[in-house]
């Protein structure tokens, strides 16, 4: 609890921004243009560049990292729930071993939003990794998400955090409304 306060205190740093297109996923390039498109100076890794090692060192120098690639929770072992990249899956372990964090991460894959609790600790998940690793904000799906509309919601959250919303409020912003028609939009905001 004093780690989660002390991080809150000074203002959100929200200054730049760096983007991943993980392989396979049909519109996590569009996701990523649009998105990069919104903030100034933005960074992208897109295609075969999309490494465990480059998206290790994007995430160390930007303030805002949004990752769109295939996720995986893995119940049996939460930190070993990981994120597809194009050289293999980027794990939570792989979180604390990062020189510096960014404040805010999204995360547009499917299941990366969930945790486990074991007897006796504290939950643990990819989520989880991220804050632990000092991130102040981290918004993911704890279920399976459609691609056009992990696209359409974190666009749109992106477009809250350039107007100076804080995450939580950009994401409750850019949920669709509810309907019986439409694919749900499951993610969360973890702060």
């Amino acid at each position: 609890a004093t780690s989660w306060l002390t991080r809150q205190a000074p203002p959100l740093r929200l200054g730049s921004a760096g983007f991943v297109a993980g392989p396979r996923v049909a519109r996590a390039a569009p996701e990523v243009a649009a998105a990069a498109a919104l903030w100034p100076g933005s960074s992208a890794i897109i295609g075969e560049a999309a490494t465990t090692a480059a998206v290790s060192a994007l995430a160390a120098r930007v303030d805002v990292l949004h990752v769109s690639a295939h996720g995986r929770h893995s119940a049996e072992n939460p930190l070993f729930s990981g994120i597809e990249l194009v050289d293999g899956p980027w794990f939570g372990y792989d979180i604390d071993q990062l020189a510096e964090v960014p404040d805010v991460v999204l995360l547009s894959a499917c299941e990366v939003g969930r945790s486990q609790v074991r007897y006796g600790e504290e939950l643990i998940g990819m989520t989880a990794a991220w804050q632990h690793a000092g991130v102040r904000s981290v918004i993911a799906s704890a279920a399976a998400v459609n691609d056009d509309v992990a696209h359409d919601v974190l666009v749109a959250v992106h477009r809250g955090l350039v107007a100076g919303l804080d995450p939580a409020a950009a994401l409750a912003a850019a949920q669709p409304p509810a309907g019986e028609d439409a694919p749900p939009a499951p993610f969360v905001s973890f702060c």
